[in-house]
């Protein structure tokens, strides 16, 4: 199974551009490794957790010589957290800030799709065009829709939509969620940040994606999103991939 990946940011109408995404793919083709972190603005210090949170990927990345001999993703996955939530500590402390990020990540191997998240980045599963999975975010608004008073489709205009319950960073050990996904030729995953799937829909998307070159696609739905969220709009990321 081979994996075309790619990814487009934009800053969008802030003036710091805190989301921060990493593609890592083994030399031999068989592991990717994709990383998306979005600096939580409440923070001082987002734009640095998310950096952080990156810079823990690359040294593990390369410590791990390409992850070739990961046994337990989930495991692999929970320790990169830990490390990307205590380097988020020992920033905030040598600063005097108090920086938090939110995190989803994905470790493909062939088929097989391992992620673990915290906070409102999102992982999606696309079959046939339709969407198979995604990412619960920890947040207000989610807890909302799981109770039935709020529609999934209102979730990104929630006055709250902004209030997370969970992220990587501050005295609390974060709560993760892990979950291993196979997919099929043809499927598509794409990670994003909230400036993202609050203004382009999963079933847009899967329409894009699945039109000519991927990585064209890719940038046009985030100057999609972009175009959307107007002058004030959030930082916009994407990392968009399809097996064949």
């Amino acid at each position: 199974m081979k994996w075309n990946i790619v990814q487009a940011d934009h800053i969008g109408g802030r003036q710091e551009q805190q989301d921060r995404s990493l593609v890592l793919s083994a030399s031999n083709g068989e592991r990717h490794w994709l990383v998306l972190a979005d600096g939580m603005g409440g923070h001082n210090g987002g734009a640095l957790a998310a950096q952080a949170i990156i810079d823990t990927a690359k040294q593990l990345w390369q410590d791990n010589e390409e992850c070739r001999a990961i046994l337990n993703p989930q495991v692999f996955l929970s320790d990169f957290c830990a490390l990307a939530h205590q380097a988020i500590i020992n920033l905030g402390k040598a600063q005097n800030i108090s920086p938090h990020s939110t995190c989803v990540s994905a470790f493909i191997e062939d088929r097989q799709v391992y992620l673990i998240h915290v906070g409102d980045s999102r992982l999606y599963h696309l079959h046939a065009s339709q969407t198979q999975f995604r990412t619960r975010d920890h947040s207000l608004v989610q807890m909302l829709v799981d109770m039935g008073r709020l529609k999934e489709s209102e979730m990104g205009q929630h006055p709250e939509q902004n209030y997370l319950l969970r992220g990587l960073g501050g005295e609390t050990e974060p709560e993760l969620d892990f979950h291993q996904l196979q997919v099929q030729a043809q499927d598509h995953i794409y990670l994003c940040s909230d400036g993202y799937w609050e203004h382009v829909s999963p079933e847009h998307t899967a329409v894009q994606l699945q039109v000519n070159n991927l990585e064209i696609n890719a940038r046009q739905l985030v100057a999609e999103a972009v175009k959307s969220g107007g002058e004030q709009g959030d930082n916009v990321s994407l990392i968009a991939a399809v097996c064949y």
